[in-house]
C-alpha cells in the first residue's frame, strides 16, 4: 500500500493478515491509502481474499482519531475497494492497568470524496479478544464498521454480514451541522431486510435505493431515499437536501422545533408518525413542489378554548402541521 501511486491498481492474490499487537501507547491503521484514483481488488474474482483487521490490546491513543482503530483508512480521492472480504479481528482494551473499557475496531474509514466499496463482503468478528473480556464485537458503536466522512461516496453490490453498520460522519464538529450523505444501492443487508431493520444498521444520512433481501441476490426491494429514524437524521436530511430528494422514515420521530423546508422534496412517512411539539413542517422558500405521503403528523393535545395554530396563547394551540413561515411563501404543487 505504501508503494501505491496515483492512478494505480493493486490486486490481492491471497488472504492478508494485518492484525498486530503494537506497544502500549501506540496506534495506527493497517492500510492507510493516501493516493488518488486507486483501486484495490482481488486478483481472482472467483477466489476473494480476506483482509483481516487491526487488533491492539494496549492502545491509549484510540480517542485521538478514527485512524487509530481502522483496518483500512482512506484519505485519497476516488479510491475503490472491490471484490474483497473485510474482517476486523478483536476489540481494543485501554490497557492492563485500566478498567476493561473496550474500544471496538472500525473496518473501513474514508474522509475523501469519490470513495466506493463494491462487491465486497463484510464479516465483523463477534468474538471478544480473549475469554476474559466481554466485548460484544469488533465494531465501534459510535463509528460503524464502515465510517464515511465525505459526500460523493458509494456502497454498491456488497453483502453486509451480521454485525455490520454503516455510519455517515458529521459535516462539522457536532451533529448540529448534519451528516454527510452516502449512496447505497444493490446491497444485501440481511435476509428479509426491511427499512426498519436496515435503519438499525446505519447512522446518519444513507441514501438507499434498490437492495437485496436474500443472500443469493435474486429478490429485490426498494426504499428509494435517505432513510431516517431519529430527529437528528431527519433534520439533517431536510437541511442538506437538493431538489428532487426523497426522505423515508423508518420509525416514529418526535421533533422539538419545526423542520424548515427550502427545497422541492418528497417526505415518505412509510406509515410512521412525526410528533411535533411546535410547528411540524415550515415552508421557508417559494417551492415548485412538495410531496408528503404515508405520514401522520401529530401535535400536542389542545387545551380548553384552544385551536390548532402557530401561537401559544389561550386562543391558539401550540401546534401546526404544515404551514408557511409568516405566511410569506407558497408551493405551486402540494401533494399530500
Amino acid at each position: 500500500v505504501a508503494a501505491l501511486k496515483d492512478n494505480s491498481v493493486m490486486k490481492i492474490i491471497a488472504d492478508v493478515d494485518v492484525t498486530t499487537n503494537r506497544a502500549e501507547g501506540t496506534f495506527g491503521s493497517c492500510f492507510v491509502i493516501t493516493k488518488n484514483n486507486v483501486t484495490i481488488t482481488a486478483y481472482d474474482e472467483d477466489d476473494l481474499p480476506t483482509i483481516y483487521g487491526f487488533s491492539n490490546k494496549f492502545n491509549d491513543g484510540i480517542e485521538e482519531g478514527l485512524n487509530g482503530q481502522s483496518t483500512i483508512y482512506v484519505t485519497g480521492e476516488n479510491v475503490t475497494l472491490e471484490n474483497l472480504i473485510l474482517m476486523p479481528l478483536g476489540g481494543i482494551s485501554n490497557g492492563p492497568d485500566k478498567a476493561p473499557d473496550w474500544q471496538k475496531t472500525v473496518g473501513v474509514t474514508s474522509t475523501a470524496t469519490g470513495f466506493a466499496i463494491r462487491n465486497c463482503t463484510t464479516k465483523p468478528n463477534t468474538m471478544p479478544y480473549s475469554g476474559e473480556e466481554t466485548a460484544s464485537n469488533s465494531m465501534a458503536d459510535s463509528a460503524g464498521f464502515i465510517h464515511i466522512s465525505n459526500n460523493s461516496s458509494t456502497l454498491a453490490g456488497n453483502s453486509f454480514g451480521t454485525g455490520t453498520t454503516v455510519a455517515a460522519g458529521w459535516r462539522g464538529s457536532t451533529v448540529d451541522e448534519g451528516y454527510y450523505t452516502v449512496d447505497a444501492f444493490d446491497n444485501f443487508w440481511g435476509d428479509n431486510a426491511t427499512a426498519e431493520s436496515i435503519s438499525q444498521m446505519i447512522e446518519g444520512n444513507i441514501n438507499i435505493g434498490t437492495y437485496y433481501t436474500d443472500s443469493g441476490k435474486t429478490v429485490t426491494a426498494t426504499i428509494g431515499g435517505v432513510l431516517v429514524s431519529n430527529e437528528d437524521e431527519l433534520r439533517s436530511a431536510i437541511n442538506n437536501a437538493t431538489d428532487g430528494d426523497t426522505i423515508v422514515l423508518a420509525d416514529n420521530i418526535t421533533i422539538n422545533t419545526a423542520l424548515e423546508i427550502t427545497k422541492n422534496i418528497t417526505i415518505n412517512g412509510n406509515d410512521h408518525t412525526i410528533t411535533a411539539k411546535g410547528a411540524a413542517l415550515y415552508i421557508k422558500e417559494n417551492l415548485e413542489s412538495l410531496t408528503v405521503h404515508n405520514l401522520t403528523l401529530k401535535g400536542a393535545e389542545l387545551g380548553e378554548n384552544q385551536k390548532a395554530g402557530e401561537g401559544n396563547d389561550a386562543e391558539s394551540g401550540p401546534w401546526m402541521g404544515i404551514g408557511t413561515y409568516n405566511g410569506g411563501y407558497g408551493v405551486t404543487e402540494l401533494t399530500i
